[in-house]
């Protein structure tokens, strides 16, 4: 995913304003205590894309993401502060 400019790293927030963007599941957008596993691909990510226990079932029984594993789930955009409340309400 080579190529990113420093604006394409950015998503306006209603509630924030302009902030990093980051992706989580949709059980963790809307959820509480579903569990926050993170991936480990870019340990310099601040915000890592996100999903709960449920999605983590469905990505080990695939053998990891992949076209196939993703068709079973939702990823939502949301700014690096959603992000953080996202986790402190589901870990």
């Amino acid at each position: 995913m080579g190529g990113v400019g420093e604006d394409d790293a950015l998503v306006e927030c209603s509630k924030h304003g302009v902030k990093p963007r980051a992706y989580v599941c949709e059980h963790l957008f809307g959820g509480h205590d579903q569990g926050f596993v993170a991936s480990t691909d870019d340990p310099d990510n601040p915000f890592p894309d996100a999903w709960c226990r449920a999605c983590e079932q469905i990505r080990l029984a695939h053998g990891g993401w992949s076209e196939e594993s993703e068709k079973h789930i939702s990823i939502r955009l949301v700014c690096g502060d959603c992000y953080e409340l996202i986790k402190d309400q589901n870990q």
